[in-house]
């Protein structure tokens, strides 16, 4: 075991004390009185004056004034500058870098205090190393321990060697890792703080909204024989969503930083909603006829209803010859729907327009040969109708993104029904109890002539057919647009959603006249920051906790040992070190007994009789 003397360190059974050894040794055991504090235990010392002789009382005060002021005045002036860098940190934490003069930044006044606060608590952590060296020599020991001490108080590498050689709990293994844990302070200190760019609110933004609409569309003018329909600007709207896609994004905020958020805010829009009725369409035919075909006595027609949900009947006809399809339709678009089939069908109540639409993709394949009969339509049920959106808008980096919240339709209808033209009244909106926008007018208006001669415009668009390819037409017969796009689209719920989104694309961004034609946001500019991450911060206060625990222990142990403050000072070791000619208490060592100084010689603490404190040889054991 560590410490303990044994046969092959001292040859004890070798030592055959002469007569004037015994009668030395009798004599000081007679004289000898063991202090009850020493930490020299038997039989590392028998016969030897103990290491336990104190120097006069000290007050505590006055024992860490004389002996470990500086060492507690280090570690003050560690606390304070690792508070200041906390204060200073807190100061500028998620404000603008500050502008100091000569060009100072905030990084090197932080790494200044760090600095101040590491290097006076490594110089108390060496002089408790350095201390408590002494105190493990209060027993014999290896003098080799004396070097690994000696190197943990001076740098990594010697804290490094004493991690791994001494026991575990001994506490100048504090003192070690507190030495190089102090290696990664800095990196750790570069790592606090960051410069991220952060919002600042700097103006206003402005989203356009639709608090109603008017075209100054008169009633009278509907009634003229010639409709001309709505403005411009919605028929191109119409066309837009028809032939291409759109979305909420493409009305443009105005936000003159490009980073902008705004309150939630509801707009008057138009809505689509569609439901695919092919499992209950059913169909019926008539018998095949001739004469019906272009007059051709050679063409027999026969003519196919198509009953859909919602009292809705679908008529076509089409063309053979000898078997063969000759012509017909390849998609049917038809408003001749009853009244009670948006609301029974789709939950709707007195829709803008209701289309059903049959697409027979068989049919119109290249080298078809049946007939309808042969072929299953697809089968659609429309209804375009006005209703409430609530968006979500926001700006980042000029990038504008427009989210859909909510939509909501009055379950009376709106507008009201017409009979006549002159009896149709302004569609009205009122927001819901409910809805999660608060601010502004609450109720959305359309005007009568505006809701008449958009309802006719659609009813007009929507409704035609497209032939099968190889249905014969005159030459130079063009084909109706809208009717070639119901037919190519695969998904008509998506391509009426996108006519409803360019609609009410055109709608917010007419707005009308008024403050309720913009929605009001905040726009931001992006500013540096300090932000200060302070996890990275906790690595320096460990460290200074562990240096004030450490110095405490040290300063307790070093009072109640009565073994003199000699910490790291080198003159101490020169002058007390061990030395080949005497022993503890003054013996001479000459009689052949001493053993040889190399650094797996036992050393020990003590006192000569002359009262000087020396590290050397323990004596060995008397005689019995």
């Amino acid at each position: 075991m560590e410490g303990c003397l044994d046969s092959n360190d001292y040859q004890l059974r070798d030592f055959n004390p002469s007569p004037i050894d015994q009668a030395f040794h009798r004599q000081q055991r007679r004289s000898y009185k063991r202090d009850e504090h020493s930490p020299i235990q038997e039989p590392f010392l028998k016969g030897t004056k103990s290491v336990g002789d104190k120097p006069p009382h000290l007050h505590p005060l006055a024992f860490v004034y004389k002996w470990w002021f500086w060492e507690v005045l280090t570690i003050v002036l560690s606390i304070a500058a690792t508070a200041a860098m906390i204060v200073v940190l807190l100061e500028f934490d998620s404000k603008p870098p500050p502008q100091l003069p000569s060009g100072v930044t905030l990084n090197a006044i932080v790494s200044l205090l760090s600095t101040v606060a590491k290097a006076p608590m490594l110089a108390a952590v060496s002089a408790c190393i350095g201390n408590l060296k002494w105190r493990w020599f209060s027993k014999p020991r290896a003098l080799k321990d004396y070097e690994v001490f000696d190197g943990a108080s001076r740098g990594p590498y010697g804290a490094i060697r004493l991690i791994t050689r001494k026991h575990p709990l001994h506490m100048a293994i504090i003192g070690a890792v507190i030495t190089l844990l102090a290696l990664f302070v800095d990196p750790f200190i570069q790592q606090i703080i960051t410069y991220p760019l952060l919002p600042i609110p700097t103006s206003n933004a402005t989203v356009p909204r639709s608090q109603s609409y008017d075209a100054d569309i008169y009633i009278p003018n509907l009634d003229s024989g010639i409709n001309t329909g709505p403005e411009f600007g919605m028929k191109a709207a119409i066309y837009k969503g028809i032939f291409t896609s759109a979305s909420p994004s493409d009305v443009t905020p105005d936000c003159a930083t490009g980073n902008c958020t705004f309150p939630l805010f509801d707009t008057l829009a138009i809505c689509s909603k569609c439901v695919n009725v092919t499992d209950q369409t059913t169909s019926s035919h008539s018998s095949p006829s001739d004469g019906g075909c272009g007059g051709s006595l050679s063409y027999l027609e026969t003519n196919y209803t198509y009953a859909l949900p919602g009292s809705i009947n679908v008529e076509i006809s089409s063309c053979t010859s000898d078997g063969d399809f000759v012509s017909g339709v390849a998609m049917i678009s038809t408003v001749d729907v009853s009244d009670s089939m948006s609301n029974s069908m789709l939950g709707i109540s007195n829709p803008i327009t209701s289309l059903a639409i049959l697409q027979f993709p068989g049919v119109n394949a290249e080298g078809y040969s049946g007939t309808y009969s042969n072929a299953t339509p697809l089968a659609w049920e429309c209804s375009l109708y006005y209703c409430l959106n609530t968006y979500n808008v926001s700006v980042v980096n000029n990038n504008a993104t427009t989210l859909l919240v909510s939509t909501y339709h009055s379950e009376t209808g709106t507008p009201i029904p017409y009979t006549s033209l002159e009896d149709t009244p302004d569609g009205i909106l009122q927001r819901p109890p409910n809805s999660t926008v608060t601010a502004g007018n609450p109720t959305f208006r359309i005007q009568n002539g505006t809701v008449a001669a958009l309802s006719q415009y659609m009813n007009h668009t929507l409704s035609g057919q497209f032939l099968t390819e190889n249905t014969e037409v005159p030459y130079g017969t063009f084909v109706n647009d809208v009717m070639q796009a119901l037919n190519i689209t695969a998904d008509i719920d998506g391509l009426m959603d996108g006519l409803a989104i360019s609609m009410t694309n055109y709608l917010r961004e007419l707005g009308n006249s008024g403050s309720d034609s913009q929605a009001q946001g905040t726009a931001y500019s992006l500013i540096v920051h300090v932000h200060i991450r302070w996890a990275w911060l906790a690595l320096s206060a460990v460290l200074v906790v562990l240096s004030i625990g450490l110095l405490t222990v040290t300063i307790i142990l070093s009072a109640r040992s009565g073994l003199p403050v000699w910490k790291s000072s080198s003159m101490e070791t020169i002058f007390h070190g061990p030395d080949n000619g005497s022993g503890i208490g003054g013996r001479s060592l000459d009689n052949g007994s001493a053993k040889a100084i190399t650094p797996d010689a036992m050393m020990v603490l003590g006192q000569t009789s002359n009262g000087d404190w020396r590290l050397n040889h323990p004596l060995p054991p008397l005689p019995r």
